[in-house]
């Protein structure tokens, strides 16, 4: 089996696998990963016949590939019942595109983050002549409409939005629901209260439209995380306005950090962090998604931007720091 090169990160999650075994008969059983890289996977619990060389497709949740058997556990030995594989195809999936209408800034910067964290491709107006645009040139699958836009005939351009592109699903999101006139309720496919968890958005529009889930390989990070304690400060906006929080970071890469914060947050949250580095003078102040919560205050941060000389920095103090050993999701 050789030498293996890339990093091996220890996973068990429930698969779905299907191909054909030696007989050349199709088979679709579940089976369980043992461990991930960059590269392919192991795997246990398939009990039909198979050959190294053979293909197999894998689905783990959304996410789908397929893979090369490189090798089969012997039987009486400690691999026995394993599978070595090579991922040698990604599952692909049309994004699909969703189109927000807001007039209020931080309500558009806060849903886009969420939106595109969820895999969606996300185009964000402040006027209905802006969207007007947008609608004539590209087709959207779904059209979010905040209510009330001011100067504005919701009702004449969702009656119009309907005509012209009867496929697309509209949903209304409003903080007024008194003030929505039945008529306009009834023309759109479904309302949101903005009072309401901002993942209800994700929902109404997986019902609506499908998951819209960038497909790839692997399905867990094996990018290594690096022990640090350093004090932070995150800027967020609620309730239209910004507001400062402070915690102290746990684990850091080049790729994002993890951070202890009194604060709800919502996965796909777009946040400002603050914070000083050890042997670095200057203040990093990058944008971060919200892309895990372990516990109740325990969140994961991924760089949306920063400074290339930064992420330089951060990759150089990490080459001395304690690494952790404990995988990520996705």
């Amino acid at each position: 089996m050789g030498y293996r090169r890339e990093e091996r990160v220890p996973l068990q999650v429930p698969a779905l696998v299907s191909g054909l075994d030696r007989g050349g008969r199709a088979f679709i059983q579940s089976a369980k990963t043992l461990d991930i890289s960059t590269e392919g996977a192991r795997i246990t619990g398939l009990n039909c016949q198979l050959d190294p060389g053979s293909v197999l497709s894998i689905q783990l949740g959304n996410r789908k590939a397929r893979f090369e058997v490189l090798w089969i556990g012997e039987p009486g030995t400690s691999r026995e019942g394993e599978i070595g594989l090579k991922c040698i195809e990604i599952g692909t999936q049309k994004r699909k595109r969703v189109l927000y209408v807001d007039d209020q800034e931080h309500e558009l910067e806060a849903r886009r983050g969420m939106l595109e964290s969820a895999g969606f491709e996300v185009a964000c107006v402040q006027s209905m002549r802006e969207a007007a645009g947008y609608l004539e040139n590209y087709g959207f699958d779904a059209v979010v409409i905040d209510f009330p836009l001011y100067g504005v005939d919701s009702m004449q351009f969702v009656q119009r939005l309907k005509f012209d592109s009867p496929e697309t699903r509209i949903v209304l999101l409003s903080g007024y629901p008194t003030r929505i006139p039945e008529v306009l309720l009834a023309e759109v496919d479904a309302f949101i209260h903005k009072g309401e968890p901002r993942q209800k958005l994700l929902t109404i529009l997986d019902e609506m439209i499908g998951s819209s889930s960038i497909l790839k390989w692997p399905v867990a990070r094996v990018s290594s995380r690096y022990a640090i304690r350093v004090p932070l400060d995150l800027k967020v906006f609620r309730s239209g306005r910004p507001v400062t929080i402070s915690g102290r970071s746990t684990d850091l890469n080049e790729f994002g950090m993890g951070a202890k914060l009194d604060l709800e947050l919502v996965p796909g949250e777009m946040v400002t962090l603050e914070f000083r580095l050890p042997m670095a003078d200057d203040v990093f102040r990058p944008r971060a998604t919200v892309r895990r919560r372990a516990n109740s205050c325990h969140y994961g941060f991924e760089f949306v931007s920063i400074d290339p000389i930064q992420r330089a920095r951060i990759r150089e103090l990490c080459e001395v720091l304690p690494p952790l050993d404990v995988p990520q999701g996705v």
